[in-house]
């Protein structure tokens, strides 16, 4: 019996010390994995200061929090634009922010929802083939892509059939040159600033449209047009009609200085 008890106490003896080595032993490397892509996106509203979050997740983003004085500004905003550039059905107006690289639907002056975009790379220019994101009032006078499924390309405001997966990558710029999923042509509302002539809006295929560059959006990366998440435009183009205005704007400023043209 003495000799079992002596055999026992070493095994176990020797069990101690083996799992002391093994804990001391370094761990094996684990394989290198890449982190996720991010699919919320932390935003700042103007006058704010605080960030909002729009989940890429959902068909829309909307903001998780309300901010009163900024409501303020935009329905008084809303009021004079439709003033200025009235329209039979004037509830809506489409809020491009370039600061933010925003996209804000309101209805009658609050926000009814909002979505990260991507403008122009090269910023604002008005001028055809500068490939700049125009600022100033515009009008949605055509919309393109009804019953498409998301993804497909369009060329020449026509779809080819071609379905383009999205793009996750942070600096994809390459991913940025397909029009994707729906189409909302504008026409500038402002002579000598985004109408007629070289500063044409409409003559310059100025949409706001899908695109596979998810990765991008939040940051600019277009050739000029306003770039949406291919579920987000097909929410927008849901849910206002041609002749919707559009303001796009620097975001620099005040929400009442209109970019262009002095408006009475």
């Amino acid at each position: 019996m003495r000799l079992l008890g002596l055999i026992f106490g070493a095994g176990l003896l020797g069990l101690c010390m083996a799992a002391a080595i093994l804990a001391l032993a370094p761990a094996a490397p684990r394989a290198a994995t890449l982190p996720a892509p991010p699919a919320r996106l932390a935003l700042l509203q103007p006058e704010a200061g605080r960030p909002q979050v729009l989940d890429l997740n959902r068909p829309t983003g909307r903001p998780t929090g309300r901010h009163t004085g900024f409501d303020r500004s935009l329905r008084a905003l809303w009021q004079r634009v439709c003033r200025r550039f009235p329209a039979p059905d004037d509830t809506d107006l489409i809020v491009v922010d370039m600061r933010t690289e925003t996209l804000y639907l309101l209805h009658r002056g609050r926000i009814a929802d909002a979505w990260p975009i991507s403008t122009a790379l090269r910023g604002i220019d008005q001028v055809a083939h500068s490939d700049g994101t125009p600022v100033g009032v515009f009008r949605i006078v055509r919309k393109i892509g009804a019953g498409l499924p998301p993804d497909e390309v369009l060329r020449d405001q026509a779809p080819t059939g071609r379905i383009v997966a999205p793009v996750r990558l942070p600096d994809d710029l390459a991913a940025s040159r397909f029009i994707t999923t729906r189409i909302l042509w504008l026409s500038g509302l402002q002579p000598g600033w985004n109408e007629g002539g070289d500063v044409d809006t409409f003559l310059r295929h100025i949409y706001i449209h899908g695109t596979v560059n998810i990765g991008m959006l939040g940051r600019p990366a277009s050739h000029g047009c306003v770039q949406m998440a291919p579920h987000a435009v097909m929410a927008l183009y849901r849910a206002v009609p041609v002749g919707t205005p559009v303001l796009i704007t620097p975001g620099t400023g005040r929400l009442s200085e209109i970019p262009g043209p002095a408006l009475s």
